[in-house]
């Protein structure tokens, strides 16, 4: 069931843990493992259950019966049943104030519903102030702020980099180009069909690297988030560019800002083509990866 977790295979890791449910079932790994396959596939009924299950098998143990709050709540909030969702978090992080990730994902969910958001704030705030480095945690932050109208203390919370991170990633950065001037000078690739495409976190070096070195790619492919910054982005490096930016509805988190994103985007003249499907935010990859290549088959650099 962990192999199956780590790969994503949600519909095994279904049928895995119904066969275990009866086999193992004084295993709160098994439960926890169980439920969030019937999350990611959408069987909330069932993971419920499960939860309930593994929250009387947790006893005592606040790390155990954390983490079930936490994920009993993801389960409300993608219900979209918001008010048991925030009612859960706030009893996990009474259980447990000091797990952070359990206080960024609640200031998250609350900015991205409108609620509280003055709250959401401190609770960001706090989250920033014990990891400061974070990226996830400062993206949170920015982002609240971003919901709050705090449009210039947002762009600053998106810009701070320290030195020292901004060292490691520009050795990163030339670490890539110089493998794709290798590739490109040693096989015969064809340089009209370059292209740049990337998932999540990848989708932010997408839009990255895809503006940085325009002159390298045909077309990007952004997928699922996260954004740019509208104010500090070069936009002009890819005016001309084909960008073809896709989501999945069930991707909670960042839905809202990619549509918001593609309006503007088309707006603005972009050459931008957008797509939805019925997935989550790692369930979404496999579907759309078809419409990415033909994308990719339709543009060619002149």
């Amino acid at each position: 069931m962990l192999i199956l977790n780590q790969k994503k295979d949600y519909k095994n890791l279904m049928i895995k843990g119904e066969e275990c449910a009866t086999k193992f079932n004084r295993s709160f790994l098994a439960k926890i493992l169980y439920a969030n396959g019937a999350l990611e596939t959408k069987n909330f009924d069932i993971a419920l259950e499960e939860l309930r299950k593994a929250e009387i098998l947790a006893g005592d143990n606040k790390e155990f019966i954390t983490q079930v709050l936490t994920m009993r709540a993801d389960v409300y909030y993608r219900m979209k049943d918001f008010i048991r969702a925030f009612e859960t978090f706030e009893a996990a992080i009474k259980k447990n104030g000091d797990d952070l990730t359990v206080i960024n994902n609640y200031a998250y969910y609350l900015a991205e519903q409108n609620s509280n958001l003055k709250e959401a704030e401190e609770m960001a705030r706090k989250v920033i102030e014990t990891e400061k480095n974070n990226s996830t945690y400062l993206d949170t932050y920015a982002w609240v702020l971003y919901k709050r109208g705090k449009f210039k203390e947002a762009a600053k919370i998106m810009a701070s980099v320290t030195k020292e991170k901004e060292q490691t990633l520009e050795l990163s950065e030339k670490d890539v180009i110089n493998v794709l001037e290798i590739i490109m000078n040693e096989y015969p690739v064809d340089r009209s069909r370059m292209y740049l495409t990337g998932h999540s976190m990848g989708s932010g070096g997408t839009w990255y690297l895809g503006a940085k070195y325009n002159l390298y790619w045909s077309a990007i492919a952004p997928m699922s988030g996260p954004f740019v910054e509208k104010d500090l982005y070069p936009w002009d490096r890819i005016r001309n560019m084909p960008v073809f930016m896709t989501e999945g509805t069930g991707a909670t988190p960042s839905l809202e800002g990619s549509r918001q994103m593609s309006s503007w985007m088309k707006e603005q003249g972009f050459k931008l083509e957008y797509m939805e499907v019925d997935a989550d935010h790692g369930g979404m990859v496999p579907l759309v990866l078809p419409a990415v290549f033909d994308f990719f088959n339709r543009h060619a650099t002149e």
